[in-house]
């Protein structure tokens, strides 16, 4: 799987993006993503999908610097995902998400992985793309959710990062820390 690209395009459908999120809190804005989402076609279960990511956020926020948060459960669940889609939220005004930068968030990603390895993957490719402020600009400005996925495109065609993270990227993104069992 090393030499392959993977891109988040494909994952995400314009009726999972909304431009316009109204939430004001944090458990908000996590129940509006999630019933975003809830029409039956992704999530299998929506309250044990909404339950694993209360968990996750109880460990630690999912809120990163830049103004960005990727939503979503310590694991991927099978059980609970028929198929893998990322869903994205806009807040014009940002959200305490308790980030580790402090700052509002603007823009909310939900994964939603049924394979823990592409939930891996996909979080550390998206957390690369987050590092570029030019994109998160334009994401952030975007008023319909055709226009967002156009960004994500155009970003995903000049080829930057699109090749699958290797397991010591994945290390030093620091996203396998929250994925180690505890002996």
């Amino acid at each position: 799987m090393k030499d392959k690209s993977i891109k988040i395009a494909p994952l995400i459908l314009e009726k999972y993006i909304n431009t316009e999120i109204c939430a004001v809190s944090k458990t908000e804005v996590i129940n509006e993503m999630i019933d975003l989402i809830a029409d039956g076609e992704i999530l299998i279960d929506k309250n044990k999908f909404l339950n694993s990511v209360i968990e996750r956020e109880d460990l630690c926020s999912t809120g990163l610097e830049n103004g960005v948060a990727f939503i979503h459960p310590r694991f991927a669940l099978d059980e609970i995902v028929s198929k893998p889609v990322i869903a994205i939220g806009i807040s014009k005004k940002g959200i305490d998400f308790e980030s580790i930068d402090d700052e509002p968030t603007y823009i909310f990603f939900v994964l939603c992985f049924n394979k823990l390895q592409n939930h891996l993957h996909y979080l550390a490719y998206l957390s690369r793309l987050c590092k570029d402020g030019e994109f998160l600009d334009a994401l952030k400005e975007a008023d319909k959710p055709e226009d967002i996925l156009e960004i994500i495109k155009e970003k995903e065609k000049d080829g930057d990062n699109l090749k699958v993270p290797s397991k010591k990227s994945l290390y030093s993104d620091g996203i396998m820390s929250f994925y180690r069992k505890k002996k």
